[in-house]
């Protein structure tokens, strides 16, 4: 079955949706896919791609979250996140409620 997630990143000519069939692992309200096998790993919430790493491992990503929820940047990083979220909010009916 295909998921299918807001790329907020999408310029012309570029689809506003990720599109994957592989199961995602969750963190901490945040799923993770690896859209592109080995290559490119989405973290998602309520939707939207909030974040993207490359690499063959997911190492790292559950730090990107802690980041986000928690770090010592984690007020600026969660706006970024909810505001990339806001600005599709109507389009998937989002909710902008983070995991802590």
């Amino acid at each position: 079955m295909k998921i299918k997630y807001i790329n907020p990143w999408a310029g012309l000519g570029e689809s506003e949706y990720f599109e994957t069939d592989v199961n995602p692992r969750e963190y901490r309200g945040f799923l993770i896919y690896n859209r592109i096998k080995t290559r490119c790993w989405d973290i998602v919430k309520n939707g939207v791609c909030v974040a993207q790493r490359a690499g063959d491992k997911d190492n790292g990503l559950n730090n990107i979250i802690d980041e986000i929820i928690d770090g010592k940047d984690s007020e600026s990083m969660e706006q970024r996140a909810r505001d990339i979220i806001e600005k599709y909010k109507e389009a998937n009916e989002c909710q902008t409620s983070f995991t802590k």
